[in-house]
C-alpha cells in the first residue's frame, strides 16, 4: 500500500469518503458485463442504471441488486468503515443485560465499543 487506502492494483479505499456507484462501475468493468444483462436484471432503462454509478450512495435494494450481479460484497464497504470509525473503547455505555429486538448474528462486526 503506498497511500492511505490504495492496494496494488491500484484502488483507493478510503472508508470516510466512499462513492459507491464508483465502486460499482469498476466492478462491472472488470467484469466485462453488458448493459443489456444489467438492464434486463434491474428491469430499467439504461440511463437509470448508468446513473446509479455518479451516485455517493446508493438504496440498499439496489445495493443488493448489484451485490448479486457482480458477486461482491458491496455491503462490506461500510462494514468496513464501522470497524475503522469505531469510537474509542467505553464511549458509549450499553447496559450489559438490554436485549435488543434486532437481529442477532454470529459475528459481529461491530466493536462492543459501539
Amino acid at each position: 500500500m503506498n497511500r492511505q487506502g490504495e492496494d496494488k492494483t491500484g484502488y483507493y479505499y478510503i472508508y470516510k469518503d466512499i462513492y459507491m456507484g464508483q465502486l460499482i462501475s469498476k466492478r462491472v468493468q472488470e467484469l466485462d458485463i453488458d448493459e443489456s444483462r444489467i438492464v434486463s436484471f434491474f428491469s430499467l432503462s439504461i440511463s437509470e442504471t448508468t446513473a446509479m454509478y455518479e451516485e455517493k450512495s446508493i438504496d440498499s435494494r439496489f445495493l443488493l441488486m448489484w451485490s448479486k450481479l457482480l458477486e461482491y460484497d458491496f455491503f462490506r464497504i461500510y462494514s468496513q468503515h464501522l470497524i475503522l470509525n469505531a469510537p474509542a473503547s467505553g464511549v458509549h455505555d450499553i447496559k450489559s443485560n438490554w436485549k435488543s429486538g434486532m437481529p442477532q448474528f454470529r459475528k459481529a462486526f461491530i466493536p462492543k465499543s459501539l
